[in-house]
């Protein structure tokens, strides 16, 4: 049997096509799969070419590649630079809530930048910042905010690429780390999830975990006690009361980063569905409901309320109108859809660990 799209090209009576002809099914259906994937492929180049993408550390800012691994181990090196990112993209009023860790924020990193002969002596910044809160709530992009608002390269770093198996690598990373950093500064290293990486230390710790944690504090205070080094360190952890206190100390700016309030939950409800052209079903009471109805809720437990709510228009559809009905015509939002949603979209987090967090935020932090 012959594949039906080969049939319609053999009927073109192509010279192309013509060798075809003695093919099997299962040859011509490959070429017509590699075919599609070959138009999805360019369909996508061609789509996402003109998107706003974090890019990668450029030479336009006077240091390229080699300058950047000088004094490099360039086996851990290289692996580092796929971590940097020059232009994020965020701004800080990308970031819904978070009005006190925003000014905070801001007099901590972004105004020295602005004027660094203004910020000496009482006023010299700290070197780091501990950003702790519910997870799902903006640490992260709060970081990539102020590194775009100050200007500094962004070297976005998880845990898990600090560690190793192998005695030894770890510390050899964590000093090419602040090394890279050093030679791309003004620079932000960010920690996600520092608290897997510098728990508190124990009796029947192991010796790799110890020597690491050892290594990342000289770096540290190597770096926080230069007058001349540009290098803000800032840690992102969902359980500050499960660091290190040596390592504690080294983070003197730890900023509480809550959830949001009514308020906040408000502006991104409505930013979020003003985005996706699906605010106009809704009115402003509408939206201050949906806010008073999702206490304890943080921003990426909006986003998912948001999504499933958008999903009950297509649910209420039949089967085979779906197939042809024109996106633009599905019926605008409505509070009974959120109502729906909110009974299968939870917060995830709970009100015991936002007691933990705040007894933290009253005895070691900032609210």
């Amino acid at each position: 049997m012959k594949n039906s799209y080969l049939r319609k090209l053999q009927r073109r009576q192509s010279p192309n096509f013509l060798d075809f002809y003695s093919w099997v099914y299962s040859n011509s259906n490959s070429v017509c799969m590699h075919a599609f994937i070959s138009l999805k492929i360019c369909m996508n180049i061609c789509l996402n070419k003109n998107k706003k993408q974090p890019t990668k550390f450029q030479a336009s800012r006077g240091v390229n590649r080699k300058d950047l691994l000088r004094g490099v181990d360039s086996k851990f090196g290289e692996r580092l630079l796929d971590e940097i990112l020059d232009n994020t993209g965020v701004r800080l009023v990308d970031v819904s809530g978070c009005d006190t860790a925003k000014r905070a924020l801001e007099e901590a990193v972004i105004l020295p930048a602005l004027n660094p002969s203004l910020f000496q002596g009482l006023r010299q910044p700290v070197k780091g910042i501990l950003l702790f809160g519910p997870p799902g709530n903006g640490k992260t992009m709060l970081a990539k905010a102020v590194a775009h608002e100050s200007e500094q390269v962004f070297l976005n770093i998880s845990a898990s690429s600090l560690t190793s198996k192998w005695v030894g690598e770890s510390e050899k990373t964590i000093r090419a780390l602040f090394q890279v950093a050093k030679n791309a500064q003004p620079s932000i290293i960010f920690i996600d999830e520092i608290d897997s990486l510098l728990t508190a230390r124990k009796d029947n710790e192991t010796e790799v975990s110890r020597r690491m944690k050892t290594e990342f504090m000289v770096q540290l205070d190597g770096a926080s006690s230069s007058t001349e080094d540009r290098i803000l360190i800032i840690g992102a952890t969902n359980r500050p009361y499960e660091l290190d206190d040596a390592i504690l100390r080294r983070f003197p700016k730890r900023i509480l980063i809550d959830l949001p309030d009514e308020r906040a939950r408000a502006e991104l409800l409505h930013k979020t569905l003003a985005k996706h052209k699906m605010l106009d079903g809704l009115t402003d009471y509408d939206i201050r409901w949906i806010a008073r109805s999702t206490d304890f809720y943080s921003n990426a437990d909006l986003v998912a309320l948001c999504k499933e709510a958008a999903m009950v228009p297509i649910r209420d559809m039949d089967r085979n109108k779906i197939a042809k009905t024109d996106g633009r015509k599905i019926r605008n939002l409505r509070v009974s859809d959120f109502k729906e949603a909110l009974s299968s979209v939870k917060p995830s987090c709970n009100p015991k660990l936002m007691e933990e967090l705040i007894s933290f935020a009253d005895r070691a932090g900032q609210k």
